[in-house]
C-alpha cells in the first residue's frame, strides 16, 4: 500500500514544486505540479506522455495535466521505482523527492554510495540495496544521502556554468526537505 505516498510524500511535491512554470532556462521546459514537458515528451505518446489524447505530445499536454494524473505519473515513474513503499520513513521522502528532482537512477546510485561496498552502484533500488539500507541507522543515512544529493546539485552547476543559477533554489529544497523531516520525526 501507498499509504506514505498519498499523505505525505504527494503532500511534500505538491508544496515545493508549486503550481506552472516555464523558465527558459530550465532545461525541463514548461512544467505544472512539477511534470516538466521533457519528462513528457520522454514518454511518448504511448507512456502516458499524451495527457490531451491528441495524438502527440506538445506544450498543450502540459496545461492540461491535472493533480490527480500527475499524481499517478509520480507513483508509477518514481516512487515505485525507487521502492520508496519498502524504504524507512523519512528515508522514503528523501529518495522519492530525489528521484523526481535529480532522476530515479541518479538517487538510486546516491542512495547507494551512502551504504559502502555492501551494493553495487547501478542506480537499481532493488533487494540487496533495501535489504542493506534496513541494516543501517535511518538517522545516520539522512545526512549523508541528502549531503550527497547537494553535491550532485553542485556538480551539475560546475559542468553546466548555465544551471548555476538554480543552484540556490535546488539547495533551498533540500534545507526545506531537511526541516519537513525533522518535524514530521516523533520527539
Amino acid at each position: 500500500m501507498d499509504e506514505r505516498f498519498d499523505l505525505v510524500a504527494l503532500s511534500w511535491l505538491f508544496r515545493v514544486e508549486g503550481g506552472d512554470s516555464d523558465d527558459p532556462s530550465d532545461p525541463g521546459g514548461a512544467t505544472r505540479f512539477g511534470v516538466s514537458f521533457s519528462y513528457l515528451k520522454g514518454l511518448g505518446e504511448l507512456g502516458g506522455g499524451d495527457i490531451d489524447g491528441d495524438g502527440d505530445v506538445d506544450r498543450d499536454d502540459i496545461r492540461a495535466l491535472d493533480r490527480a494524473t500527475a499524481a499517478e505519473l509520480y507513483r508509477r515513474d518514481f516512487w515505485r521505482p525507487c521502492q520508496c513503499d519498502a524504504l524507512p520513513p523519512p528515508l522514503d521522502l528523501m529518495v522519492f523527492d530525489g528521484a523526481v528532482n535529480q532522476g530515479v537512477a541518479t538517487t538510486g546510485r546516491l542512495l547507494q554510495s551512502c551504504l559502502g561496498r555492501r551494493v553495487k552502484v547501478d542506480g537499481v533500488i532493488g533487494p540487496q540495496t533495501l535489504a542493506v539500507v534496513r541494516a543501517h541507522r535511518v538517522e545516520d543515512l539522512a545526512p549523508d544521502f541528502l549531503s550527497r544529493r547537494a553535491q550532485h546539485y553542485h556538480d551539475i552547476a560546475r559542468s553546466n556554468s548555465a544551471l548555476e543559477r538554480f543552484i540556490r533554489g535546488w539547495l533551498r529544497r533540500l534545507f526545506l526537505l531537511s526541516q519537513e523531516v525533522s518535524r514530521a520525526q516523533p520527539a
